[in-house]
């Protein structure tokens, strides 16, 4: 196992890895954090070489045909449901309207008991017409019952399944039942099978059940609809809304032929108690009230049964979601589970796994025992972080450097706690550990200068890079500021007023990212590549208004975020710029020593360095970096600078 801190120190050394087959290397960690030139070691794209992976692919295929199944049972359902609100809110007017034509009967049928009235006696051939008139009338309802019942049971027999679908699940339920007795012998070897073959009978049982109760419910209401029309056509047709019709038209005519009728009654009965009249004329009305409240009810009625219908269809559809859940639950866990073996089989067959610190803890690597792990950039790592890839090895390996950047404290652990494993284990155990006095980055000057400052002056130099530099093109002008042929070039801003810009908390400095902008353009011009060229800066707000000014795709970082990473040119932003001295606060922060060290060391060819000497000086560790630069590498900017460099103060 070869780990580090960040992904970045680990994909520095995928990188460089070119004689071992790609099949053996495993890159664990998250999409986002390896880098797109190492994710063809990564599980995400191993993945989909394995021979196995269509079947994740063919699942994930159905997952999407099954949702888009749902979304469409959800429209319909949301339909239905719109139906359903309109039919109960004409139930409820119509229900409000009987309500109305109770109390109006009500209030008349009061009023007419307050009233005297004598017997009279009707004319023998009113009484008929009357009588007459009830007849049709209740023809006239039987039918009208009849017609509902007719479209109730074709509501039913549209809501019934398909013939074809009940004898098929008859079919497929015979054929389960058939495997019964192999399944259950079977099922000492195959226990998931034999629980998926009982889901899948159990539920075949269930929907068969369900087809059997609804066509039997639906014959039972046809033997009821039969009978009815037995009673109403004996001779076997008819057309009970139109005959309904007729007999309520024949009632109506019968109720016009009684008017001329009860007129000359009326006539006739002049003289007697003119109360009679009053009460006839209310039962008249209260008549005519009844029927209009019977044939709301009726509606109302009607209404019922087409919104138990609906509601029986909303029932139906709150079934098949269920059911699609269901099988979309069971597809996302046979996904998880094929994806689980392929992923285990990928990892069992790799020799060499590449993951942060944190990463380690992936449950892939839960039982993992590596022979030996290889922990890059160890001094920014804490003990107990550390404890993550150490608990799944047999040996390991530290490499690190304790002069350079730490572990982020974590102010609810102890100092020991905090405090990197590289640094506790070197303290305890010297012998065990080896100084790699040889480096095969940077040119020897840059590397002098971090000797000089921070090893003692132990650090060597490879031969072969020693007096590596960079190769471009310059015009005159800014290879009198830039001088390739110098490894270090520090411009000093101390004249030239470049303050920082007056902000709260961190640092920005906006003329002094114009000249790091000014200084790529000409680099890059000059024939430089933008991927060999780094910026950095302690600042973040630094950081941010650099990458928003500059016009090449240039990497720009903290100090910090790039230990482990290392460019051919180096321009280190130290944007502190102001009238008088630096705060304490300031210069603790900006004199770091494992910060400096981790920016000097970055640059492989050419390291620049801008920023307010007069300020910088005032701290010990940064005066003696500038000391040890020397005057030759040291250019301190004037007006005449800025005009070859082409800055633009007014931006």
């Amino acid at each position: 196992m070869v780990t580090a801190w960040t992904n970045i120190a680990v994909d520095n050394i995928l990188s460089r890895i070119n004689e071992i087959s790609e099949d053996k290397i495993l890159r664990i960690g998250s999409k986002n954090g390896i880098n797109s030139k190492n994710m063809k070691y990564s599980i995400f794209n191993r993945r989909k070489k394995h021979p196995e992976w269509i079947k994740v692919e063919n699942i994930k295929k159905e997952i999407g045909h099954q949702k888009k199944e749902l979304n469409k049972v959800f429209d319909s359902l949301s339909v239905n449901q719109n139906k359903i609100n309109k039919i109960i809110e004409q139930k409820n007017n119509f229900q409000m309207a009987s309500k109305n034509i109770k109390e109006s009967i009500k209030e008349f049928n009061l009023q007419m008991g307050n009233i005297t009235v004598n017997n009279l006696d009707n004319d023998p051939k009113l009484n008929d017409i009357e009588e007459e008139i009830v007849f049709y009338d209740l023809k006239a309802e039987n039918y009208i019952k009849l017609a509902k019942m007719v479209l109730k049971l074709d509501e039913i027999e549209k809501s019934l399944p398909k013939n074809d679908e009940f004898f098929l699940l008859e079919s497929e339920l015979k054929k389960l039942k058939g495997k019964g007795l192999v399944k259950k012998v079977t099922s000492i070897f195959d226990k998931s099978g034999f629980k998926e073959y009982k889901s899948d009978l159990n539920q075949k049982e269930y929907h068969y059940d369900k087809m059997v109760r609804e066509f039997n419910s639906y014959w039972d209401f046809k033997d009821k609809l039969d009978n009815k029309c037995q009673d109403l056509y004996p001779q076997g047709t008819g057309q009970p809304d139109e005959d309904a019709q007729d007999n309520y038209l024949i009632s109506i005519e019968k109720l016009e032929e009684s008017i001329p009728l009860k007129k000359e009654h009326w006539k006739n009965e002049l003289s007697k108690d003119v109360n009679e009249l009053l009460v006839e004329s209310y039962k008249i009305y209260i008549d005519s009230l009844e029927k209009k409240y019977y044939l709301l009810r009726g509606e109302y009625n009607s209404l019922k049964a087409d919104i138990s219908l609906k509601i029986n269809e909303k029932e139906r559809l709150l079934d098949l979601i269920d059911n699609i859940k269901i099988t979309i639950s069971n597809l996302e866990f046979e996904k998880k589970r094929c994806t689980q073996i392929i992923d285990r089989d990928i990892f069992d067959r790799a020799k060499i796994i590449f993951s942060t610190v944190i990463s380690s803890a992936n449950p892939l690597m839960k039982e993992y025992s590596s022979e030996v792990m290889i922990m890059d950039e160890a001094s920014q790592v804490a003990s107990y972080m550390s404890l993550i890839p150490l608990l799944k090895c047999n040996k390991f390996i530290l490499v690190g450097d304790n002069k350079q950047l730490q572990p982020i404290i974590e102010s609810k652990l102890d100092e020991g706690h905090n405090k990197p494993i590289f640094n506790n284990l070197m303290e305890k155990y010297p012998d065990s550990c080896t100084f790699l006095d040889t480096q095969y980055r940077m040119n020897g000057y840059i590397s002098n200068l971090a000797s000089k400052l921070f090893y003692d002056n132990q650090l060597k130099t490879h031969p072969p890079i020693r007096n590596q530099i960079i190769d471009c093109n310059l015009n005159e002008a800014v290879n009198r500021i830039l001088n390739p042929l110098a490894p270090i070039t520090f411009l000093d801003t101390s004249n030239i007023d470049f303050y920082e810009d007056g902000v709260g908390g961190g640092c920005k400095n906006t003329k002094e990212a114009i000249i790091v902008n000014n200084i790529v353009s000409f680099l890059i011009e000059s024939g430089i590549k933008s991927e060999e060229i780094g910026i950095i800066s302690p600042y973040v707000k630094q950081k941010d208004k650099i990458k928003e000014i500059v016009d090449y795709d240039v990497e720009v970082e903290t100090v910090y975020k790039f230990q482990g990473r290392e460019k051919d040119i180096i321009i280190m932003s130290f944007c502190k710029s102001k009238l008088g001295e630096l705060n304490n606060y300031v210069k603790r922060f900006i004199e770091q020593p494992t910060q400096i060290n981790v920016a000097i060391t970055r640059a492989r060819k050419k390291l620049i360095l801008v920023g307010n000497i007069n300020n910088l000086k005032g701290s010990d560790l940064l005066n003696q970096l500038i000391k040890n630069i020397g005057d030759d590498f040291i250019l301190q900017c004037n007006n005449e600078h800025l005009k070859d460099l082409e800055v633009k103060l007014d931006l």
